[in-house]
């Protein structure tokens, strides 16, 4: 009967154990300070249980702690590579939220359009309002009505090409902007992911010369 107990016991603690490592490791993706402070924590907890049920219950706890440091190292590898590709991209990259606030912003759109060093947040209109407190109402009108396309995207939830323009840092500045809808893991939608692409020199090329007299050609912009 004893021994029974004993190994109920075991089981639960070891249960309990497992639950608090996931805390742990939950933890670390938020403040490595508190990961440290847990981490020492949950040794001690290991040493008495070392004491209580031996060397087999330690290196089952030791296994499980390996593991998930190696997926918490592994998710953090892909974000940073993640990160380094979509701020090496020239092309502007973002996401936001079904309430169009940012939940991402690759570096192209936070230097060139939004001009918020961390725009994750924040709104279109948030951030066009700090532009024109910063650069004056007349030398940044972009954003003000990308709130617009983003609501055509969510209610009819299927990809769409846009031409976007309007005055950034005093000069006009035309962008090929393609959007679609954003969904998680279950499918259920979340937002709206896009790209942006400036055509501001090539517009202005066109309108120059006329793209060469060419009569097949056509301003996409006008």
């Amino acid at each position: 009967v004893f021994a029974t107990k004993m190994k109920m016991w075991q089981t639960s603690l070891n249960s309990y154990v497992v639950i608090l490592m996931a805390a742990v490791v939950s933890a670390s993706y938020q403040t490595p300070q508190m990961y440290i402070v847990f981490e020492h924590r949950v040794w001690i907890f290991n040493a008495v249980l070392l004491f209580i049920f031996g060397r087999v219950s330690y290196q089952s706890i030791t296994h499980k702690y390996q593991e998930m440091t190696a997926m918490q190292k592994e998710v953090e590898d892909t974000h940073k590579m993640l990160e380094t590709i979509g701020d090496t991209i020239p092309d502007m990259l973002w996401a936001k939220d079904i309430k169009g606030k940012y939940i991402y912003a690759n570096k192209a759109i936070r230097d060139k359009l939004l001009f918020q060093e961390d725009p994750i947040g924040k709104t279109d209109s948030y951030c066009a309002g700090k532009a024109k407190e910063k650069y004056g109402d007349e030398n940044h009108t972009f954003g003000e009505v990308c709130g617009n396309s983003d609501k055509l995207v969510l209610e009819k939830e299927e990809p769409r090409r846009f031409l976007e323009s309007g005055n950034v840092l005093g000069e006009m500045s035309y962008l090929e902007v393609n959007k679609a809808p954003l969904y998680d893991s279950e499918g259920q939608l979340i937002g709206v992911c896009g790209t942006g692409r400036d055509m501001t020199e090539y517009v202005t090329a066109y309108r120059t010369h006329e793209c060469g007299g060419c009569p097949l050609m056509r301003d996409i912009f006008a």
